[in-house]
């Protein structure tokens, strides 16, 4: 009887992958814990009063640089919630810098965070995929705590290169990011949606108007601050119906979100396994009724609901069109 050819052995999760993500869920699973027995009492700390506190801070009008790490000043809504802390990366132009979050854990969650190795608990992970642009008169009102020195800035650098542009990481790089998300019910695409909706509340807040980059590829910038662009703070639930659409050539689908108590909807990208796709990313979409649409960023935006009623064209980040088709 001949012996049956042998199979190669399937690629095993790296030791270092399940030990960092093991971590990862000790920190999440407390975190979730503790959070549910603060109860309201974790609201009233972010929807409290904050005269007493815009008083205590005052402009410093310190010069903003780049490798600068800051502590966000009190007075914005998500800053109740934790402090804030944010690395200067990048001066975009116009009074804009580019900045990138430490997270609220001492273990990266996926590739687009990056371990720092420092001690503070504050700043041990730096979230590059969830980097925003921040107006410089919100930065002068943050304190200066320290800076990133020469291998935190390119790891930064490496992390945005891997994010935007799918480059391979080195391996003195690879080996502080965190392991991949594979599982659809894995608990950090619910921490990724808390996190991109922390952001939002940054940047929609009195103090922080939304600015993004025109998807021309211009240095000019469009204030969307009035267009409710950030309807990711809301919960899920408020959420209603789904429309799907193909995007042709491309195993990429639009998911449209109707929201009931909106008169915006939300537009995500994924890919064949329902991940965010960033593969559109400074795209954006155009209908008669809605108009423009906020440029895609990190997979995502935003437009009227009138979209739906007429249709829309989407282009990508150069303004080429992508013929799409409803999935029924």
């Amino acid at each position: 009887m001949k012996e049956l050819p042998k199979l190669e052995k399937l690629g095993e999760t790296p030791s270092r992958h399940v030990e960092c993500l093991s971590r990862w869920i000790v920190e999440w699973k407390i975190e979730t814990i503790l959070g549910e027995d603060e109860g309201d009492h974790a609201a009233g700390r972010v929807t409290g009063e904050r005269s007493d506190l815009d008083a205590v801070v005052e402009a410093m009008h310190s010069d903003i640089a780049i490798r600068q790490i800051r502590l966000l000043a009190p007075g914005l809504d998500a800053s109740y919630a934790r402090p804030l802390y944010m690395a200067v990366v990048d001066h975009a132009g116009a009074g804009r810098y580019l900045c990138v979050p430490f997270g609220r854990f001492s273990e990266p969650a996926f590739p687009g965070e990056l371990k720092t190795g420092r001690e503070a608990l504050t700043l041990r992970v730096l979230c590059i995929w969830n980097a925003c642009f921040l107006p410089e008169s919100l930065l002068e009102r943050a304190w200066s705590v320290g800076e990133l020195d020469t291998d935190e800035l390119a790891g930064v650098s490496a992390v945005r290169a891997y994010l935007d542009h799918g480059q391979h990481l080195p391996p003195e790089i690879e080996c502080r990011v965190g392991p991949p998300m594979i599982h659809p019910l894995d608990p950090r695409r619910d921490y990724r949606d808390d996190e991109l909706a922390w952001m939002a509340a940054l940047l929609s807040g009195p103090q922080s108007a939304l600015w993004v980059r025109d998807s021309t590829g211009s240095d000019a910038w469009v204030d969307e601050s009035d267009r409710e662009p950030l309807l990711a703070a809301e919960g899920r639930a408020r959420y209603g119906r789904v429309h799907r659409y193909n995007i042709v050539g491309y195993a990429l689908t639009l998911l449209i979100t109707e929201n009931a108590e909106s008169q915006s909807v939300r537009i995500d990208i994924v890919d064949a396994g329902g991940d965010a796709s960033r593969r559109l990313d400074g795209g954006y979409f155009i209908s008669i009724a809605a108009g423009r649409s906020v440029p895609v960023w990190m997979g995502r935006t935003w437009c009227d609901r009138s979209l739906l009623g007429r249709g829309f064209i989407l282009f990508d980040d150069r303004g080429r069109p992508m013929p799409t088709a409803p999935v029924e």
